[in-house]
């Protein structure tokens, strides 16, 4: 009889061991459904991965690592991070003399740089086209789209959606000699459907917040108005009064910008117009004298041409005398009587007295509303262009007699805005065009055949 109750108790132990297991078995795979109906519903994430004790885990996760690694980086970002690439192949494999012009060309697809040359007659010849050939079988044409000097747009055409033309390198002539060799990146048209321009916008800013910060160490407050004013005047200095008024102003705005996200502080460094005005801030020599004279303390280099091409002296220069004539216009009492009535801004004021005669400026507010017609010609247009950037601090364009009146006051001689040393100031000739068929050596083939490109030369 006792044998047979230890054998009951025997069977009801292994039957309990049986029915935990059971248990565990069905609280396992049910705690399983539970976790996997909930991530699948709730991804896991830093959000949540705290009530899931797995923060650790997915910071350290493969998945999340090669996320990271794979982050899309803006077509923007990787084409400026090839600019210094380019300048190196150009210097290296790509040696031009006087008469000639590299060009180097981007592949967006593979990163990968190369280099094309050009006689320099023919890179500044409009609508002059040339066909190259790459050793990989890639063919391309490039076309002068917009030929000024160093800053010569061009326009690439290819079955290679991916294929850009980039930076150039240009043999800068003065006095019939050799000055410097010049490596600047035009805002080429397809360069310009990008968004370069928001990248040129941080750039003026910043150069001109630095430019502020040191001048108030020493002293000299610059006012919101006169940097915010600066900032657009690095943009009008720069738009061509003929494009201005034939072509999309914000297109024109946006191409200035994009040179200045292109070439950072190279741009505008062989600019110079008609008036001698060079650089970022396009000041003339006596102006620049001037400003270096009125403020002594801050040391602007001694240099004109050197300060010009320093964007953080030029910058400096601009707010100072900017500076200057803003407290000068409003220490007169006509100037504050012309602001109140609403004839005229602060901003306007100063951006006429930088383009023209800032002494003679008050004299122009006893016309009232039409002291805008007492500027000079070029000082209207300027003031236009200004409006159509930012019409918030200004009266209004000028009401276009020199758009309807353009031939009336054009000067007979040719005048050229925005080109890099030459200038010309002798009558237009009139040019023949001969299309010539002309065998040229493609030295990027050893296939010659394939070079035979055509030719559109003036004489």
């Amino acid at each position: 009889m006792s044998g047979s109750i230890c054998e009951t108790v025997e069977q009801g132990v292994e039957k309990n061991k049986l029915l935990r297991r059971y248990l565990l078995f069905v609280s396992t795979l049910a705690l399983s459904v539970s976790l996997t109906t909930y991530t699948s519903a709730h991804p896991i994430s830093p959000a949540n991965a705290k009530d899931l004790k797995d923060y650790k885990s997915f910071e350290n996760s493969s998945e999340n690592s090669s996320n990271r690694r794979n982050r899309r980086v803006p077509f923007e970002e990787k084409l400026l991070a090839k600019l210094e690439e380019a300048k190196t192949l150009l210097v290296e494999d790509c040696p031009v003399d006087m008469f000639t012009v590299g060009i180097s060309i981007y592949n967006a697809k593979t990163g990968k740089i190369s280099a094309v040359k050009m006689l320099k007659s023919d890179f500044l010849t409009k609508d002059y086209n040339e066909y190259f050939r790459f050793e990989d079988g890639t063919e391309f044409s490039i076309k002068v789209e917009q030929p000024n000097y160093v800053n010569t747009k061009l326009l690439l055409e290819s079955k290679n959606p991916n294929l850009y033309p980039l930076m150039v390198k240009y043999p800068i002539i003065k006095g019939n000699t050799f000055k410097e060799m010049a490596y600047y990146t035009p805002a080429h048209k397809a360069l310009q459907q990008h968004d370069f321009y928001k990248i040129g916008e941080d750039y003026i800013e910043k150069t001109l917040l630095k430019a502020s910060s040191t001048l108030k160490q020493q002293g000299y407050e610059i006012t919101e108005k006169v940097q915010n004013l600066a900032k657009l005047l690095c943009v009008v200095e720069h738009v061509d009064h003929d494009r201005f008024r034939s072509e999309d102003q914000e297109t024109l705005f946006n191409e200035v910008l994009a040179l200045y996200a292109l070439n950072k502080g190279n741009t505008y460094r062989y600019s110079v117009s008609s008036a001698g005005a060079g650089g970022m801030v396009q000041m003339i020599q006596p102006t620049y004298r001037e400003v270096k004279a009125s403020f002594p303390d801050v040391k602007l280099n001694s240099d004109f041409e050197a300060g010009m091409i320093d964007h953080s002296n030029a910058a400096k220069a601009m707010l100072l005398y900017l500076r200057k004539y803003n407290n000068y216009f409003l220490s007169k009492d006509s100037v504050q009587d012309a602001i109140d009535a609403g004839h005229a801004t602060e901003e306007e004021l100063m951006a006429a007295g930088y383009n023209s005669n800032p002494v003679r400026v008050p004299k122009t507010l006893s016309r009232g509303t039409s002291w805008k017609y007492s500027l000079p010609r070029e000082t209207q247009i300027y003031l236009t262009i200004l409006n159509s950037l930012d019409s918030s601090i200004t009266t209004g364009p000028v009401k276009a007699s020199y758009v309807t009146e353009t031939a009336s006051y054009r000067p007979s001689t040719t005048r050229t805005y925005n080109k890099s040393y030459r200038v010309s100031s002798k009558p237009q000739k009139k040019l023949k065009t001969k299309t010539v068929r002309v065998v040229k050596k493609n030295v990027f083939t050893k296939n010659k055949k394939a070079a035979k490109p055509v030719k559109t030369r003036r004489r």
